[in-house]
Order: C-alpha cells, then sequence, then structure tokens
C-alpha cells in the first residue's frame, strides 16, 4: 500500500511527518520504512508550511541519520521555507531540543545546499547568529548545542555571512563577528 504513505491527517501531516515528530525510539527505522513506501512523502507540507525535512529538524529528540536519511530523499527541500519563511537548516539550529547537533548534519546540509546559510529564521537571524548563540549558550537553560566544527563549516561556505547582521539580513544590524565578540569567554576554546 505505496499510497499510504503519503496520505495526509486533518493537520495535513503525512505519515513520515507524524513519526519524526512524535518517535522517540526507532525513528531512523520508521523513516526507512515509508521513505520506501513512498518517497513523494518527502515533498508534503503539512499545514504549518513544514516538509518532513522541517519536522524532523524542528524534533525535540534528533536523530541524525533520520535527518540525513529524509535530506537525501529530497535535496531540494534543504531551500523550502516553512510558514515562518525559515528553511530546515534554520528549523535544526532554532529547535527547541536540548541535543548536541551533529556538526555532520551541518556540512551535509551546506554541501546540498549551500546558499542556506543567507536564510532568516523569524526573529531575522542568520544561520551563523543561531549558531553562535547555541554555541556561546545565550538560550537560558540550553546546554551548548553547537561546536566549532559548525561555525567553522557556516563561515566556510559563506565567508561573508560574518559582515551581515541580523533583523533583515543585510548588512545593517548586528553583524555576526560583533554578537560573538560580546561574550568574552566565547574566545577561550581552542576546539579544531
Amino acid at each position: 500500500y505505496p499510497e499510504g504513505a503519503t496520505v495526509q491527517d486533518k493537520d495535513w501531516n503525512s505519515p513520515l511527518h507524524s513519526a519524526v515528530e512524535t518517535l522517540h525510539a526507532n525513528k531512523l527505522a520508521v523513516v526507512k520504512i515509508l521513505l520506501r513506501a513512498g518517497s513523494k512523502a518527502c515533498e508534503i507540507s503539512d499545514k504549518d508550511g513544514n516538509l518532513c525535512i522541517h519536522s524532523v529538524c524542528e524534533s525535540r529528540s534528533l536523530d541524525s541519520a533520520a535527518i540525513m536519511a529524509i535530506a537525501e530523499c529530497y535535496p531540494e527541500g534543504l531551500m523550502k521555507k516553512d510558514r515562518d519563511g525559515q528553511v530546515p537548516l534554520v528549523s535544526l539550529l532554532a529547535g527547541d531540543s536540548n541535543q548536541v547537533i551533529d556538526a555532520n548534519i551541518v556540512k551535509h546540509f551546506l554541501k546540498l545546499a549551500p546558499d542556506s546559510t543567507k536564510a532568516l529564521s523569524k526573529e531575522g537571524k542568520t544561520a551563523l547568529h543561531l549558531a553562535i548563540d547555541l554555541y556561546i549558550g545565550k538560550r537560558v537553560g540550553i546546554p551548548q548545542r553547537v561546536g566549532i566544527p559548525i561555525l567553522k563549516n557556516l563561515i566556510e561556505t559563506d565567508p561573508e555571512s560574518v559582515k551581515v547582521g541580523f533583523r533583515d539580513g543585510t548588512f545593517s544590524g548586528t553583524p555576526c563577528i560583533h554578537h560573538v565578540c560580546k561574550y568574552a569567554d566565547t574566545c577561550h576554546h581552542d576546539e579544531d
């Protein structure tokens, strides 16, 4: 019954949406089964404009392998915006999970969709601003979720991003380089 993989509920969720939003265990196994049944499920938006890649990136329980499988299934989805105007990279960095973000996910996203560094969060922050916030632990009650490798990947993919200010994504506002330098204790790490 491959058509079942694309049947939507009252909130326009596909079974793949429901799986990535609710499962905490066996997420990858279920994602693989659903993708084999119908890869078109990756192209379906829910009522909030989220593709499955947005939903899996916003999940409280991040599963790196499941994220990669969905990204590979529909790489074009990495540049699709949800209702808030966010691409999946921004959804991942702005999400509610307390888990450390796997640098390989960000590296893979940037390989498939390098222009995603230019996308903004609903607050007007670039991916680099969000990553810096997570690195310096600016979000209250959330442990450091981003390491130096993610910051390096973002900067290497888009070197001009350090100059971009948030609010409107132009060179106005507070540039990323100033944003991170406000926090003197962030410069003591020697990670690579």
